[in-house]
Order: C-alpha cells, then sequence, then structure tokens
C-alpha cells in the first residue's frame, strides 16, 4: 500500500468563508483529489487498509468515502434503499450508482444527533462482489491497525478485529463483506 496523500481532510472541518473558500480547504484539495483517485483504482484489500487506517486513531468524516465512490450524474438514479436502514440518516451506495466494479454496495448507518443538527457514523458495510480470501484480508487489516491494541478472533466464517481506545470499536470480516463498527466514545461533530 503506497499512498502519496494526506488524510487530514478527514478531520478538518471547512470553515464558511462569506464570497470565498476557506485557505486550508485549498491546501488540502490535492490530497483529496489524489484520494479520490486511490478510492477509485486502488485495489480492494488496500482500500479497505485505508478504512482502517483513517479511523484508527481518529474519527473521521464519512461523506468522503460516499461521494468519492460517486459516479458522475449518479443522482438520476433512482436506489431504493434495504428496508433496514433509515433513508433520513443512512447512507446506501448500490453498484450501478458507484465508480468501483467490485462493490455490490456501500452502507453508512449514522445516528441523527438531531439536538446537535449532526450525523454521526454508526457502522460502514461494504460487500463484495465476488468472494474473497478472508484470510488475505484479514492480514491486510491486522497490518493497517499496526500498534493499535486489538484482539482477533477467526473462525471459518469471518474473523473479527476487537480495538481497543480508537475510533473503531470493532470490525468484522468474511469472505463477502467488511464491517467497521465505531466508537461511540469517539465521535466528533463535524459543522
Amino acid at each position: 500500500m503506497n499512498i502519496d496523500f494526506d488524510i487530514a481532510f478527514l478531520y478538518y472541518q471547512e470553515l464558511a468563508v462569506l464570497d470565498g473558500q476557506d485557505p486550508k480547504m485549498e491546501e488540502l484539495r490535492s490530497h483529496i483529489d489524489k484520494f479520490k483517485k486511490y478510492v477509485e483504482s486502488s485495489s480492494l484489500s488496500d482500500l479497505l487498509k485505508l478504512i482502517c487506517i483513517s479511523y484508527k486513531s481518529k474519527y473521521g468524516q464519512e461523506s468522503y468515502w460516499y461521494t468519492q465512490l460517486l459516479i458522475q450524474d449518479a443522482y438520476k438514479i433512482e436506489a431504493v434503499y434495504p428496508s433496514d436502514l433509515d433513508e433520513d440518516s443512512d447512507l446506501y451506495l448500490p453498484e450501478e450508482k458507484m465508480i468501483r466494479k467490485d462493490l455490490k454496495h456501500l452502507i453508512l448507518k449514522r445516528f441523527d444527533d438531531f439536538k446537535n443538527n449532526a450525523y454521526l457514523l454508526k457502522e460502514m458495510e461494504i460487500v463484495f462482489k465476488e468472494s474473497q480470501d478472508q484470510l488475505m484480508l484479514a492480514q491486510s487489516i491486522e497490518g493497517a491497525l499496526g500498534e493499535t491494541s486489538f484482539m482477533r478472533e477467526d473462525t471459518l466464517e469471518e474473523t473479527v478485529f476487537t480495538v481497543t481506545n480508537s475510533p473503531i470499536a470493532s470490525i468484522t470480516i468474511n469472505a463477502s463483506t467488511f464491517i467497521i463498527v465505531i466508537n461511540q466514545d469517539k465521535w466528533i461533530e463535524y459543522r
């Protein structure tokens, strides 16, 4: 995995500037562009590693994962949300709206913090179009977690990482699905 960009933009809230741009966002623009290209074209293993890296130390803004995977004019395609999702708070990105062709869907389950006018990520789910090598993906995730404190439990059906003192509460990986659950104690409102 070789990234040539800084993911600091995931943790920065753009300032509203009257008749102008936030200078910090202009500084981060090249990194956002490189991030988009990476998310579009990296291997599935590297994409999952980047997700883990982006949440292991800090709680990031999930909107970048959603928007960078959208195809152009995705709003023109009507998507039927699965019945277990809340269309008002959760985000659902089916394969026909995604740039990547190896993913079936992306789901971002979010908590609607209506008191503070914010949505906070509870869980991210990615389903693969084709069966993957669970142990290879688990090794990749373990490498991405690095020095982060975690426990790993492997079964025939799945690998579960339980992470401590991190925005990541747990990660579950199997041959068809990647699920990352966020530690609610680490939520940060970006607004």
